[in-house]
């Protein structure tokens, strides 16, 4: 992706229904064009292909997450407050500006419930309910005591707390969000602080395994949310061009790490 940003969109797929199917594999949505990646497993790592699934023809950045209460993408372009939708056919809605909301840095993902919440500036998240997504309503901000600089976040299914990676640290850290509900909060720091540049994309599978994706390094990993450590799960062949997202409908895990027996992961890429 050269010139716009991209999304890794985990365990989605396009179907003929408007929205996406749910399933155990890994997107990553870019501008422009889409690829899909599959990770075969061989003796204990991974390895990619490539293969090219559409195309929206546009270009849009932002705080990007999936919504369970209709199967759609959504997200707030970047430096605005306008809310988009992707459809299974990867085509975009243009819902217009959030009434009262700030404007969006490109940290976001949608809880469970419907609730957006995305990153305003170092130490305000925006929380806007997108149970109707046509008249979509801000609700208030989480206000984050101590600041942190994400390139993406991501909602646990497991013990309902947003995850994301300092690029002022270094560090992993987590926070509550109260099922986004107005209030303060305390971001805490995981671990030892590794992260070096940019880690663009964040998401999380059902049963609580965040991955992580490199723009800088272009590999992508699993992060222990106990430890802050990453572990290599495999490199991506063709570069972002520095920008990319993350979402996930948080469904079966992809990877079974451990095991034996050979599988297969696919990360999808749709260039908006």
């Amino acid at each position: 992706m050269r010139g716009g940003g991209g999304l890794y969109a985990h365990h989605l797929k396009r179907s003929a229904a408007a929205g996406l199917r749910c399933l155990a594999l890994c997107h990553r949505r870019q501008p422009l064009s889409a690829e899909a990646y599959d990770l075969p497993r061989r003796r204990g790592s991974y390895a990619t292909t490539v293969e090219t699934s559409g195309s929206t023809g546009q270009n849009r950045d932002g705080a990007w997450g999936y919504n369970a209460l209709d199967g759609y993408i959504y997200g707030v372009d970047e430096n605005s407050r306008r809310l988009y939708r992707i459809d299974g056919a990867g085509d975009i809605t243009d819902f217009g500006s959030i009434s009262g909301a700030g404007d969006a840095l490109n940290a976001g993902d949608i809880l469970p419930n419907g609730r957006l919440i995305y990153e305003v500036n170092l130490n305000t998240w925006q929380i806007v309910d997108l149970s109707n997504p046509a008249t979509p309503i801000a609700l208030g901000e989480i206000s984050l005591s101590i600041g942190v600089n994400p390139e993406d976040l991501a909602f646990n299914p497991v013990d309902g707390i947003m995850y994301g990676i300092d690029r002022n640290s270094g560090f992993l850290f987590r926070a509550a969000v109260n099922n986004g509900t107005p209030g303060s909060v305390t971001p805490q720091a995981i671990g030892p602080a590794v992260y070096a540049g940019m880690f663009d994309a964040l998401w999380f599978d059902r049963d609580g395994r965040l991955y992580g994706y490199s723009n800088t390094t272009n590999n992508l990993f699993v992060i222990s949310t106990a430890t802050g450590v990453p572990q290599l799960v495999s490199g991506i062949p063709v570069d972002e061009g520095g920008r990319s997202d993350g979402i996930s409908c948080r469904g079966p895990a992809p990877i079974p790490l451990g095991a034996s027996r050979a599988i297969s992961m696919k990360t999808r890429m749709l260039r908006t």
